[in-house]
């Protein structure tokens, strides 16, 4: 209570107001609240606490809190970090399939614990039922027998190193992998400055347009994986025009499932769109 007292937390923005809850029985003992645009936080920013008051007594068995990660303050510019990490405010945007596992167990913290705390996709069914290899000894491949994963940084930054983690996925990993950069305007990476947190639906409808075409960039190019594997690349295994990025872009060939994946670099501010 002395906590909450230094908190002055009954002073607190009002988020979802006084609303019933129903028993715990299976049909009625899960509660699902929206939040809409205005309760977003200081100037959009978003919440670093929340409180609970719960009338008069009783029991409420999770809280869950579903959102985005903005941490402004460790991102100083020019100093290196895990530019995809949730923990640091990266988001994933989009995908071609999330049918074992979401992209955003990729930059979740630390190694997964199992296949299931990874991205694995479905195996496509317009598979050949042989495969070839092209003059590169890879794959050959048309790009609707790919799968890919769209994330936006924390903040756009230049690319320094990467790790691809191939944890778990033994006779499931993918054969190689492809990983590609953009940078879209500052306006879409970070919305506008009532509600920058906006900004990941404005770009994910922008990157399902049909009429879109992306420009993106080679940061890493298509590298053979090996399974169950922690896949390490420096600076010269990088495409020398690696930055900065806003977004990340992993393709995979043909499908299967990655553990994690940690995009290293260092922030820049970005360019005025004016």
């Amino acid at each position: 209570m002395a906590a909450a007292t230094a908190l002055k937390s009954e002073e607190w923005k009002l988020i979802i107001p006084k609303t019933r809850l129903l028993p715990g029985y299976q049909e009625t003992r899960q509660h699902f609240f929206e939040i809409d645009d205005s309760k977003m936080g200081n100037r959009g920013q978003g919440w670093t606490h929340i409180r609970l008051d719960q009338f008069p007594d009783g029991g409420i068995a999770r809280l869950r809190v579903y959102g985005e990660v903005v941490q402004p303050n460790i991102l100083a510019v020019g100093e290196a970090i895990d530019l995809a990490a949730a923990s640091n405010g990266g988001v994933p945007v989009a995908c071609s399939n999330k049918h074992y596992g979401t992209p955003s167990n990729l930059i979740a913290p630390g190694r997964a614990a199992n296949m299931g705390e990874g991205w694995e996709t479905a195996r496509n069914p317009q598979r050949p039922a042989v495969h070839t290899l092209g003059p590169d000894g890879k794959l050959a491949l048309p790009p609707e027998q790919t799968d890919w994963a769209i994330l936006r940084l924390a903040t756009p930054g230049m690319v320094h190193h990467l790790e691809v983690d191939t944890n778990h996925f033994k006779g499931n990993c993918p054969e190689s992998c492809l990983i590609e950069g953009i940078m879209l305007d500052h306006d879409s990476v970070r919305g506008s400055e009532a509600n920058p947190m906006m900004a990941n639906r404005d770009v994910l409808k922008r990157m399902q347009s049909p009429e879109m075409e992306l420009d993106w960039k080679p940061i890493l190019c298509r590298t053979g994986l090996t399974p169950h594997t922690r896949h390490y690349f420096k600076q010269e295994d990088i495409e020398a025009s690696a930055g900065p990025f806003s977004h990340v872009k992993i393709t995979i060939f043909p499908d299967g499932g990655v553990s994690r994946l940690r995009i290293f670099g260092a922030p820049v501010v970005p360019k005025s769109s004016l």
